[in-house]
């Protein structure tokens, strides 16, 4: 048998500029039990966002590119038959990491902006290595997706603020940058007030940002 689940390596949700390649957007865990299996054609869903969104999507094992795969018009699944057959282990597991290129987003480009895009296991197919006979993966996977933007800003804290906060008020200081893919706008900037230990959170209804 041959089962499929997502990795504990699959990243984390990001934002991601259109026009990127090679973007991580799932690792798949294949397992495969009583025999070796060489798996020959992985099949992926796009579970979120539309296939204009992603120009291709690459399979690697490794450091290797096993595969590719292509959403063509409005189909949502895509079938890779593997260039390089990937042999998962008896009783072992392979990990295939899924790599998106994204399309461009702007005037006239495919991408559309603010779209969420996750890809995830459709199917598989392979041959075990002792018995020969042809062997269908099942599971799924639930990847948690990236956002596509044309560009977006990037916050750090700063640490040249020389105050605490506790005589002058001064708080916080940081500073925002715009993705290499492009300039941005700023429209609002969003504040939390943390709960320590010790006593009930402070509150203030008069805080003022300022630039510099």
């Amino acid at each position: 048998t041959l089962t499929v689940s997502i990795d504990s390596s699959s990243p984390p949700y990001a934002i991601v500029a259109g026009g990127m390649t090679h973007v991580t957007v799932n690792v798949l865990k294949f397992h495969a039990a009583n025999e070796p299996i060489i798996l020959q054609q992985v099949g992926l869903v796009l579970s979120n966002g539309v296939p204009a969104d992603i120009t291709q999507v690459g399979i690697w094992d490794g450091s290797t590119q096993v595969g590719t795969a292509v959403f063509t018009g409005n189909n949502t699944t895509a079938i890779s038959t593997l260039s390089t057959p990937v042999t998962v282990p008896s009783n072992s597991v392979k990990l295939l990491t899924i790599r998106a290129d994204i399309a461009t987003i702007g005037t006239g480009q495919p991408g559309t902006e603010g779209d969420l895009v996750a890809l995830d296991y459709l199917n598989s197919q392979g041959v075990g290595v002792n018995s020969g006979a042809t062997i269908y993966g099942s599971g799924s996977t639930a990847s948690a997706g990236i956002r596509i933007f044309k560009s977006f800003p990037i916050a750090a804290l700063d640490s040249t603020l020389p105050s605490t906060g506790v005589t002058d008020g001064r708080l916080l200081e940081f500073k925002i940058a715009a993705d290499a893919a492009g300039a941005v706008s700023i429209d609002q900037f969003n504040f939390g007030i943390g709960v320590g230990t010790g006593g009930p959170p402070a509150t203030d209804t008069n805080i003022n940002l300022f630039a510099f």
